[in-house]
């Protein structure tokens, strides 16, 4: 009996041990696939441009220079009257920008993709003018919020005719306020060093563009958990064929033999 219970409580302790290791196996896979989605790619923008944004609570389309980058997101394209548009992000907002004005390939980690101010904006008024953050200026409907004087903004972009200034306040509201409220100037510097990925064929941190990408990862990780389990499954059948399985019957038959006898 005392043996027969050693050997459930080893079975037991075994099956513990081995779904402890396919837990730790599992989430080591997703980790990796982590790691890999973090892998951020850029287009360059090859000409000044527009954005128009999406998925967000601003609608006015902003000003994005040449020799930027921006992110991409693996959308598929969008097409608008005829033209491509490509869905990426820049600088925190998506949208979606020519495909035309963007490097036909990506590349992978830009530092400083986006232009970045290097002081925050100042709003102030110094008339009767209220300091409001418009969050549309594409038609009449009134969307906006009054934010204080002297309220500090960090720069995104410029609006599309450039009379709006894109920009975000510390609590991470997003909106567009007068160019005239707001100071100092902001005036755009080209990117120190930028790399067009069409024209370097021999990077190896070039990617074509891939929406596939990503479900790919994903599906390594589903794989790969489903060969642990089945390994698992394996293990254990085998573990309970060496524990439980018939033994042999002669010493037992002496035994009866013998009392027969």
């Amino acid at each position: 009996m005392n043996k027969l219970s050693l050997k459930y409580l080893f079975f037991y302790f075994f099956i513990f041990i081995t779904l402890v290791f396919v837990c730790c196996s599992t989430l080591m896979a997703n980790n990796v696939v982590f790691a890999e989605d973090n892998i951020k790619s850029y287009f360059l923008i090859k000409q000044n441009t527009l954005m128009i944004p999406q998925g967000q609570n601003i609608r006015g389309n902003i000003q994005l220079n040449a020799t930027y980058y921006v992110q991409a997101t693996g959308n598929p394209d969008v097409v608008i009257n005829d033209v491509t548009y490509r869905y990426v992000a820049y600088n925190g907002i998506t949208g979606l920008v020519p495909s035309s004005d963007l490097s036909k390939k990506s590349i992978n980690n830009i530092s400083n993709p986006f232009f970045v101010s290097s002081s925050k904006l100042t709003a102030s008024s110094t008339n009767e003018d209220e300091l409001l953050m418009i969050f549309n200026l594409n038609d009449s409907e009134t969307n906006c919020r009054k934010i204080k004087n002297n309220d500090k903004l960090d720069f995104i972009a410029y609006s599309e005719n450039g009379s709006y200034i894109l920009a975000k306040l510390s609590d991470a509201t997003i909106g567009y306020i007068p160019k005239r409220h707001c100071s100092p100037t902001i005036i755009y510097t080209p990117h120190p060093n930028p790399v067009n990925p069409d024209a370097e064929n021999s990077n190896t941190n070039l990617t074509p563009d891939n929406p596939e990408k990503t479900p790919a990862s994903v599906n390594k990780a589903t794989i790969t958990r489903v060969i642990l389990i089945i390994t698992l499954c394996v293990v254990v059948v085998v573990v309970i064929f060496l524990l439980f399985k018939p033994t042999s019957s002669k010493r037992r038959a002496a035994k009866d033999d013998f009392y027969d006898y």
